[in-house]
């Protein structure tokens, strides 16, 4: 099969890539990185010819993981490698997300997208089709995307009144979230952890734009700690974080309203780097491909998708594993 997804999640495209775990073939690809996505990188690292990501991806892993030897393939700059043809496109996820394509030495064209942000990611033609599913049912749908800014802004004009905020995500939607506040123009001091000040260093590099932010261990952020304040901190560490404040968990999960309150001093923000369920068909249908197969081993529902694939654009669809 020219495409398939492993029992572990490895996605296998033509004879030699595997991406986003590891699997015995002479390339990796690791799309981003999100934890779910670079199953078993030691091990690539030792037993294939190259582990391959956008140049952005390597740095972030640099600072995640410690690991220096990937090999970095821009955007959009093909490789050959054994007849066939690796090229990496934007996903739109995450700083450095990539969808992979490969091309078969007859033209066949098999394509996955990763993770992936439809309102940003290209969208590249293939036959075959191998896509996320993450928000793969029917009510999976955030009709207040295009609002959620504005509606960011809102909520914090409304907190920091009284007090600090505290703003908890995954490392690719703390950055999101610090190029929001530059464009909302947020006055106060915006404090991040070591590991996120130096993530966003990257961002800044690759093109991201921020507003001035702190570290919390030099004297100008523990100054700005006795004022109102932003501090922006994975969700990790949520169960450490304690004080007077707000805090503000980012969810991909939440499709009624934009924030809901589920404290007194805690609140879930729906701000989500995956397509949701619509854009998932939307792609699928833009693509154009003959096969489509959907990853049902990662968080979501596959078996869904495929079949609202089948059954709303007439494409032929399974899920894998």
């Amino acid at each position: 099969m020219e495409a398939s997804i492993a029992p572990n999640g490895a996605i296998l495209l033509g004879d030699t890539v595997t991406c986003d775990a590891h699997w015995d073939r002479r390339l990796r690809v690791i799309t981003h990185v999100h934890s779910d996505h670079l199953w078993g990188l030691q091990e690539s690292l030792e037993q294939c010819e190259e582990v391959i990501s956008s140049p952005a991806t390597k740095d972030l892993v640099r600072i995640l993981r410690g690991i220096t030897d990937l090999t970095p393939l821009p955007f959009r700059e093909p490789k050959e490698f054994e007849g066939e043809r690796l090229t990496l496109f934007n996903a739109g996820h995450i700083l450095g997300s990539a969808q992979v394509l490969v091309e078969k030495a007859d033209g066949r064209r098999i394509l996955y997208t990763g993770d992936f942000c439809l309102s940003r990611a290209e969208v590249i033609p293939a036959d075959i089709l191998v896509m996320e599913a993450t928000y793969g049912r029917p009510g999976q749908v955030r009709r207040f995307k295009g609002e959620m800014e504005e509606r960011m802004g809102e909520l914090l004009e409304k907190l920091l009144r009284s007090g600090p905020v505290y703003i908890f995500g995954y490392h690719g939607k703390l950055l999101e979230v610090l190029a929001m506040l530059k464009r909302l123009g947020i006055g106060v001091p915006i404090i991040l952890p070591q590991r996120t000040y130096h993530l966003a260093q990257v961002g800044q590099r690759y093109g991201m734009s921020f507003p001035p932010y702190l570290s919390p261990t030099s004297q100008e952020g523990r100054m700005a700690k006795s004022n109102t304040y932003i501090a922006l901190y994975h969700t990790g560490a949520k169960r450490y974080i304690r004080g007077e404040g707000y805090r503000i968990t980012l969810s991909g999960w939440e499709f009624n309203q934009p924030w809901r309150q589920t404290s007194e001093r805690d609140f879930i923000l729906a701000l989500s780097d995956h397509s949701d369920f619509e854009e998932l068909l939307e792609y699928a249908k833009r693509c154009s491909p003959q096969l489509v197969i959907t990853d049902n081993y990662r968080a979501g529902d596959g078996q869904t998708l495929a079949s609202q694939i089948r059954g709303n654009l007439g494409i032929d669809a399974l899920a894998m594993p």
